[in-house]
């Protein structure tokens, strides 16, 4: 009796081996399924392989290895919004990652931004964000767009441009937008 109630003792004071953390969960928003499955599968593989590497470097976030909730956005802006409020509100995930679509990624922007989540998004957004926790990789297409024109006249010395936009394309006709008042 005496040994088991030093056993319990033992337990309830945290001796005994350490179970490893859970891991810190970050959302990840991309396609898995329809047209633009290809693309998310790639993109999830890419997340994966730099998990591997902050696992195998021993990176950790309060002390917990980091983990990635892979979400099929379906190639739609409704799921989008669902399954961002869902990470957020469900699974309660302290960052998310976009996916391949600027459109959709400017979607979870919108979803996101009022909660201070932090974002991070590896395209471009038509409108650059207006929140601190929204994070860009690419150039924004207005930036771009001006400094395509730049080098056009300056470098290329060229007096005439058409420009030519695919409609419908948010981002295209950012970028063209700013081509052509800085032409």
């Amino acid at each position: 009796m005496r040994w088991a109630l030093a056993a319990l003792l033992a337990v309830l004071s945290g001796c005994g081996p350490k179970a490893e953390p859970e891991p810190l969960y970050i959302g990840h928003l991309l396609p898995l399924s329809g047209s633009d499955r290809a693309r998310g599968e790639e993109a999830r593989q890419g997340v994966r392989l730099a998990v591997e590497e902050a696992l195998t470097a021993d990176v950790r976030c309060a002390g917990r290895p980091l983990a990635v909730r892979h979400v099929d956005d379906r190639g739609d802006a409704e799921t989008v919004r669902a399954e961002a409020t869902r990470l957020l509100a469900v699974n309660r995930v302290p960052a998310l990652l976009g996916g391949v679509d600027p459109a959709f990624n400017q979607a979870l922007a919108r979803t996101v931004q009022p909660s201070g989540v932090p974002v991070l998004l590896p395209t471009e957004l038509p409108e650059p964000p207006r929140a601190d926790n929204i994070f860009c990789l690419e150039v924004s297409p207005a930036e771009r767009g001006r400094a395509l024109a730049g080098f056009a006249h300056e470098d290329l010395k060229a007096t005439r441009a058409a420009v030519v936009v695919r409609e419908g394309d948010p981002v295209a006709g950012t970028l063209a937008a700013a081509f052509v008042e800085e032409w």
